[in-house]
């Protein structure tokens, strides 16, 4: 079962954990990309929208990850909703200017409707992630990932000392299971809660997304029906040629 944990270490240092299990395998993988390894890079993505998502504060708010394997020439995209729902795909990329590495994409989107996006290149996805975290988030926190896991650690408000962020990651460098945050050794879990699998996709969204997408486009040459997936669970839609 797929969890999240939010953790206080000493008392001074805040830690949210994504466990990921289940979701990774309902991702959407095309035949050509659906590999252990293009699954393992997947869990990744998962675990760090996930992670992301939880430190949201409004309501009906959610962030979506896209990382770019330049060299792969394959894009992990997931969504994760600040309810705990996630959802992802994995497509192809067309290369740009970059001949190898990473290209990290995050879009934070607000219950109010604003969107936050950040764009950050590196040459591995530890690299990508920090830069995000220290560039574009102005953090002065840790997110690191174990296998399925991610942590992301920060100081709680009016202390400095990240140096404890290092501390508690090595004891889950060791063991990144729950098992191993004792209080003993300062770690005390305030909530846990479920990770699910689920879109937010609609036929309705995604007629709209095809009529955009159409525009200026002489819809008679179409099929009479045409068949539309989601870009990011992949499900699969059909829509009437009549209902354009």
């Amino acid at each position: 079962m797929d969890k999240l944990y939010k953790i206080i270490y000493c008392d001074d240092l805040r830690i949210h954990m994504a466990v990921i299990h289940d979701i990774a395998e309902k991702i959407y993988f095309p035949e050509e990309f659906d590999t252990e390894e293009n699954r393992a890079e997947s869990v990744v993505v998962a675990s760090i929208g996930s992670v992301l998502a939880s430190d949201l504060k409004e309501a009906n708010s959610s962030v979506t990850v896209m990382l770019r394997n330049v060299v792969k020439g394959i894009t992990y995209s997931v969504t994760a909703q600040q309810d705990g729902r996630v959802c992802g795909a994995v497509c192809g990329y067309s290369k740009g200017v970059l001949n190898d590495g990473y290209i990290l994409e995050v879009v934070r989107r607000s219950g109010i409707g604003r969107d936050y996006s950040s764009v950050v290149c590196g040459s591995t996805i530890e690299s990508v992630v920090d830069e995000y975290i220290t560039g574009s988030m102005q953090r002065k926190a840790i997110l690191k990932i174990y296998g399925n896991t991610a942590v992301f650690a920060e100081e709680l408000p009016f202390t400095s000392i990240i140096e404890k962020g290092a501390e508690a990651l090595k004891v889950l460098e060791k063991d990144s299971s729950v098992s191993a945050l004792k209080e003993s050794d300062g770690f005390r879990i305030v909530e846990e809660s479920e990770l699910s699998y689920g879109c937010t996709c609609t036929k309705r969204s995604v007629k709209k997304a095809l009529v955009a997408a159409l525009a200026g486009e002489n819809v008679s040459s179409l099929e009479e029906k045409i068949e539309v997936s989601c870009k990011l669970c992949g499900k699969k839609y059909y829509i009437e040629k009549t209902e354009l």
